[in-house]
């Protein structure tokens, strides 16, 4: 919602309606690097996941109440994900010259080249991340909660919505029993 209400300030702005000013804590999401986009579903699971590049990147914005704090709805994680070190090289190879070479070819399916990058992903594992990347990575989820629920906290329609900020989708089945 931050982003089309953005935009709608855009426009009012090219026809000469012109607002207050940008509040200090919305940023730009990404300045000279390409995002990563998630998109997640009402399970909390995501549902599309998509590159952004950074030319389109800088136009977006997030909230950022503090520097190197967290942000809403874009965060920083430590890149990359998945790794391919413990992948023997007799493995590696081959599945990286296929993707390579997909992506030379104009002609390439779509399927194919989904084929070759699922073979990548499948001979990958997740990273292991340093216990400071795991709290940093928590305390930043814990704080824009914190945070919004205090923002959002007097708002007058879906105060249920505000109640659950901060409840894992499995305390609210729990709680419906």
């Amino acid at each position: 919602m931050l982003n089309e209400l953005s935009q709608v300030v855009a426009a009012l702005d090219s026809v000469g309606i012109v607002g207050a000013s940008r509040h200090q804590h919305i940023q730009p999401m990404g300045k000279n690097d390409d995002v990563l986009i998630v998109s997640v579903g009402e399970e909390s699971l995501p549902e599309l996941v998509e590159v952004i590049r950074a030319e389109v990147a800088q136009n977006l914005l997030k909230f950022a109440p503090a520097n190197n704090g967290p942000s809403f709805p874009g965060l920083n994680l430590p890149t990359p994900l998945r790794t391919l070190d413990a992948v023997p090289a007799e493995e590696l190879t081959p599945a990286i010259e296929n993707l390579l070479a997909l992506g030379k070819n104009k002609t390439a399916s779509a399927a194919a080249l989904n084929d070759a990058i699922a073979r990548l992903y499948k001979l990958s594992a997740p990273r292991a991340f340093a216990d400071s990347q795991k709290n940093q990575f928590q305390r930043s989820c814990g704080e824009m909660v914190t945070h919004l629920r205090e923002k959002l906290s007097n708002a007058p329609l879906g105060q249920e919505q505000v109640d659950a900020l901060g409840e894992s989708p499995r305390s609210q089945e729990r709680g419906a029993d």
